[in-house]
């Protein structure tokens, strides 16, 4: 009885299909190893390659990032952090609310920490937050947070706000007014960033994340991006 002979295309096709289903998931058969090790190096905790992945703009990451993120407390400073952060810059809303929440807390130690993710994750759901703190007074800070504990001293919120601008925008940094020395420097730079982000409104609204899976509201004219339901947002 002769056995039967298998056509040697066949026997290709079914070679090729074993690969790809051995490969990582979310990666076809031609993406590069680069990317491949990328995803190596993700799974490591290497902080590098976490925040170039959400730098990416490449949604394929997203499995792997939220792998890092367990049901405990997420510390600051940390690779899990640092995944929450590039979850937040591709978009995810849960990750993304997560660190505009903390930027607006009533924690002034949460608020400040918030800084340094909020500079990296940046777009347009970042910049609206930060432009409804810049409206924020010295009092309104004093009652959301309280007295500072003893000799210590809490940033307002408006300075928060202006230092993430600072850190997202180095170059429009530059041209800040200059204050002497006896003249609260505040009033001047609220007025500066205020005027340059209505300058730049259409290129901000589309910068990502735009926050598209957070409470929005429509925009009232075509033309204009959606914005986001700030008293929904931390509510």
């Amino acid at each position: 009885m002769n056995q039967m002979q298998i056509p040697v295309a066949i026997l290709l096709s079914m070679v090729s299909s074993i690969n790809c289903a051995l490969q990582e998931p979310g990666f076809s058969q031609e993406q590069n190893e680069r990317q491949k090790h990328m995803v190596k190096q993700i799974q490591s905790g290497d902080r590098e390659a976490i925040l170039a992945a959400g730098n990416s703009g490449d949604l394929s990451f997203v499995p792997y990032l939220k792998k890092m993120i367990g049901k405990s407390p997420i510390k600051n400073d940390t690779p899990e952090s640092d995944a929450q952060m590039a979850l937040a810059k591709l978009d995810q809303p849960d990750e993304l609310k997560a660190i505009l929440c903390e930027l607006q807390s009533n924690n002034p130690q949460i608020s400040y920490l918030a800084v340094r993710k909020a500079s990296y994750v940046g777009g347009w759901a970042t910049m609206q937050v930060l432009e409804e703190m810049l409206t924020m007074d010295d009092a309104h800070s004093r009652q959301k947070w309280g007295p500072p504990p003893g000799d210590a001293l809490y940033p307002s919120t408006n300075e928060i706000a202006l230092r993430v601008l600072q850190l997202m925008f180095p170059e429009a940094a530059k041209d800040e007014p200059k204050s002497n020395a006896a003249e609260d420097p505040r009033p001047r730079l609220i007025m500066y960033w205020k005027k340059w982000i209505s300058e730049h409104e259409a290129e901000l609204g589309q910068q990502p994340p735009l926050g598209k899976g957070l409470p929005q509201i429509k925009a009232p004219s075509d033309g204009h991006a959606d914005i986001l339901d700030l008293r929904r947002l931390c509510g």
